[in-house]
């Protein structure tokens, strides 16, 4: 499960009753200015606190200073209902696109409270995180308070820098996709989570993966897509070494899913129109799903997750167009792979679990009489559907 959520909002006056810690630590941490405040703790659990924001400064390398960072112990359980709900949803997929490709009805999961949240004013460095209670913290499995406290400060840090979202890169914008911004959301949360994990590493605390990021196999298929970019962003980041995400230029999630393979999505692939469309080629919307996406599609229609792992670890690019018709929406998914053999082992096991009728062309009479087309070509397969 996923626990920790990063938002923007304008930052909070401090309260008459603020616990200012000016101690600094004394084992080798980068010495700040910064203004450190904790609200509702014991002196000594302030100056602990305290201890933890300057240890991560220097285990993330976090060249930038906070200009006040306040930490509110319990500050999570008094935000208002509103605000403590984690609805998931894909970015920016639409459900009929989604469908049509073969997930089931995409309502948003069941909402639930974030353990901890980073909220900062962006026209500031100044930057608040509502902790949890200790009680609350010992009824989570897998994790301890200081992996909590270091996560979220590691996620602060992420803020900083201006918060990576898989949508821009080194050479400059990229069109946005579900696949980008699932990457970026990976990326981040991946810093953040190792950050915490250097944390207890090196000093004291709690953090087991495996545990805190666990999905139950009858888990509905967004609940896997959004707990995996967790699971699947720490191990990018503990491999890259990364504690800031000053260095990353990520696209996709194929390149979190692979972090030695340096992939990276240079362009979307040619459209595939059927000539019966009187749109003139131009669809009413794109998007590229990815890996990550893939791989939840094959394991929610009865592929075995390691089977499905190995299959979508073929793909190398994609797009779904949706068109707008008199006889209603038709989506074209095309996806392209490594290898005719890749090519051949997707379009094996997507038509196995998928209702789908090969193909050698897209007439309009047999795609509005089928459930799916799909059409082989080389290392490319495209699947249409005419609703």
């Amino acid at each position: 499960m996923g626990y920790f959520e990063h938002q923007d909002v304008a930052s909070t006056d401090t309260k008459a009753n603020d616990v200012v810690v000016t101690d600094q630590p004394s084992d080798g941490a980068l010495q700040r200015e910064d203004e450190v405040i904790v609200e509702n703790a014991s002196e000594q659990v302030a100056e602990n606190l305290t201890l933890i924001v300057h240890r991560v400064d220097a285990l993330a390398k976090n060249d930038d200073t906070f200009s006040r960072i306040t930490l509110r112990v319990g500050g999570i359980e008094s935000r208002p209902d509103g605000q403590t709900s984690l609805g998931r949803r894909l970015p920016t997929a639409s459900s009929t696109s989604l469908r049509a490709v073969g997930f089931s009805k995409t309502r948003a999961t069941p909402s639930r409270k974030p353990l901890a949240v980073v909220s900062n004013d962006p026209s500031t460095p100044n930057v608040t995180v509502l902790l949890p209670t200790l009680e609350r913290v010992q009824t989570t499995p897998g994790l301890s308070y200081e992996f909590v406290v270091a996560h979220e400060l590691g996620g602060a840090i992420v803020t900083l820098h201006d918060e990576f979202d898989g949508n821009l890169t080194r050479t400059g914008p990229i069109q946005t996709t579900t696949d980008s911004l699932l990457a970026g959301q990976a990326v981040n949360e991946g810093i953040a989570n190792n950050v915490g994990a250097q944390y207890v590493k090196r000093y004291r605390g709690t953090f087991n993966p495996e545990i805190v990021f666990s999905v139950s196999s009858d888990a509905h298929w967004l609940t896997r897509v959004s707990e995996a970019t967790y699971l699947t962003g720490y191990r990018y980041a503990a491999a890259n070494s990364l504690r800031n995400p000053s260095t990353v230029s990520v696209n996709t999630t194929a390149a979190v899913l692979h972090p030695s393979a340096n992939r990276f999505v240079r362009g979307p692939p040619t459209a595939v129109v059927p000539q019966w469309i009187d749109s003139a080629g131009e669809p009413t919307a794109t998007d590229r799903l990815g890996e990550l996406v893939l791989r939840e599609l094959l394991i929610t229609n009865g592929v075995s997750p390691t089977s499905a792992g190995e299959v979508a670890a073929g793909w190398r690019n994609g797009r779904v167009d949706s068109y707008d018709t008199p006889n209603g929406t038709v989506t074209a998914w095309t996806t392209i792979w490594t290898d005719q053999t890749a090519t051949r082992a997707f379009a094996n096991a997507y038509g196995a679990n998928v209702p789908v009728t090969p193909a050698e062309s897209f007439e309009r009479e047999r795609c509005l009489s089928a459930e799916r087309l799909l059409l082989v070509d080389g290392q490319r397969v495209t699947v249409v559907r005419c609703s």
